[in-house]
Formats: C-alpha cells, structure tokens, sequence
C-alpha cells in the first residue's frame, strides 16, 4: 500500500529542469546535474509542463479520510484539508503555460527543461536534432544569455599569398598565412562571419566597420542585458566617431566588453580596438 501511494506522488508531475547552459562534446549532453548520452535519446519535443493527476490517490485519500471524520472529527477535517490544498496544487500545475523542451531517453525516463522564450527554444531543438547526425560537435548553449555558440559554424583551410582574399562559409578551421603586402589583412573572414579590417599602415579606428560588428552584436542579442546596452551607447560614439566617448564608454564597462556573450558576436577588429584601448594588446 505505501508503495502505491508514493509511486502516485512521485508520477503526479514531471520535475522540470531549470539551468542556464546545456553542453554537448560528442556523443554526450550535459543537463543540470545530469549527463546524458545522445544515442540513449529516443525523442525530443516541447509544451507545456504535463501533469499527471492522480485519481486513485485522490479516492483513496478521501475515503480514508471521511472513515476516520466518524471517529476523530479534526483528524479526519485536517485530512480533508490538506486533500483541498493538494488538488489547488495540482490545478496551478496546469494552469502553467511556460514552454518546456522534452528529453525522452530510451529508458523512458523524460526530462523537461525550462526556456524562457519558446522561440529560442526551437532553435536549441534544431540544433540537438543535427547533433544527433554528427557526433563530433562542440556546441555551448547559453538558455539566460538566449546565445548558441560551437560546431555548427566552421571555417575550410585556406591559404593566403600575395593579393589573395578569404571567402568562407562561416567556419573555424585554421588557415596559413603567406606573404601580404603591406603587412596588411584586409577583409578576411574569421569564425561567426567576424571580418578583421586591419592594416598597420593605417592610423585611428576604422569607425564604419566598428559601427558594424557593433550591430552584429546588439542584433544578436535578443534579450536585454547589460552587454547590450553598453554595445548600443558604443555604437552611437561610434558612428559620431567620438573617440573620447568611445573610449570611455569601454573603459567604464571592462567586465562587459570582455564577457563572453561580447566576444561571441564581435568581430576580429572590434575585439582588437577594445583590447587596445584597455591596454591588453
């Protein structure tokens, strides 16, 4: 008998799983405190937190409960309330409309993780479905941050000679340098379609080509942030091209600037400029 009931309690609902990173190397996925296996994921979906009521809990406990109101009235009055709260309990259950990604193992076992943004959350399934089909990924998913970064963008090698340009497919491969006239690199592509514009002949900052990998990362951000907003007051310095602004407002924000989800997004010339100007390169 107590089996049954704490099996009833135990399948009432399924545990969400709120975190702020999945991982996935290989053939592994990391969730919270659990690492998973892709080749023991039978599916994946997403909706709404399932609750499962338990009717035969539900009976019992209330027979049980009038039985012992004819011999102990406040006993019994006590049983049927906590039997009210629980039901209210399980009735604010389905009334949750959070979006939800399920991963169900082969096992059975399901685990529904928490996205804030159901949108955003397509795209994390889109990205676990392709991982499924190519085993050597290295993608880091950020759910607070709404930001995926890894494997699923990469650079072909190519070789620079004279007057040669890059052209790449978004990737992340090495390439070998030859000679470049005027040591001087100009227009090469590098990694998340970041371009480096940067010729040593040159003096001042290239505002046009800031104010663009500026936008690519306030674009790619699609939640509010601190990174964001400073990102938003540098590309106005920017295409005022207010040196003493600019530089300030990188000064006055370092953690920003050289967070993560920053460098994620910013090109090879902004991250030099912001280096630059905190006197890190």
């Amino acid at each position: 008998m107590n089996n049954t009931i704490t099996n009833l309690l135990s399948n009432q609902s399924q545990k969400e799983i709120r975190t702020d990173r999945l991982q996935v190397q290989g053939n592994v996925l990391k969730v919270d405190k659990n690492t998973l296996q892709l080749s023991n994921i039978s599916t994946l979906s997403h909706g709404r937190l399932k609750v499962n009521i338990p009717y035969p809990l539900i009976i019992i406990w209330l027979l049980i409960s009038l039985i012992i109101l004819k011999f102990s009235f406040i006993l019994g009055l006590i049983l049927i309330i906590a039997l009210g709260v629980y039901i209210y309990y399980l009735y604010q259950k389905t009334l949750n409309t959070n979006s939800y990604l399920y991963i169900q193992l082969n096992s059975g076992i399901i685990y529904p993780i928490y996205f804030k943004e159901e949108s955003f959350l397509l795209e994390v399934q889109d990205v676990l479905e392709t991982a499924f089909n190519q085993r050597n990924q290295n993608i880091s998913i950020n759910i607070k941050d709404q930001t995926i970064v890894g494997d699923n963008n990469s650079i072909a090698e190519h070789s620079i000679g004279n007057n040669n340009i890059i052209e790449s497919n978004n990737t992340d491969k090495s390439f070998s340098i030859g000679e470049i006239n005027n040591s001087s690199l100009e227009q090469v592509q590098l990694g998340h379609g970041n371009h480096a514009n940067i010729a040593s002949n040159v003096s001042g900052y290239d505002w046009d080509e800031i104010s663009k990998e500026l936008e690519r990362v306030i674009n790619n951000i699609s939640i509010s942030s601190s990174v964001k907003s400073v990102s938003i007051e540098a590309l106005e310095a920017a295409k005022n091209k207010d040196t003493s602004t600019f530089e300030t407002i990188v000064k006055s924000h370092k953690a920003e600037f050289l967070s993560e989800l920053f460098v994620n997004f910013a090109g090879s010339l902004l991250t030099q400029v912001v280096t630059k100007i905190l006197g890190m390169g």
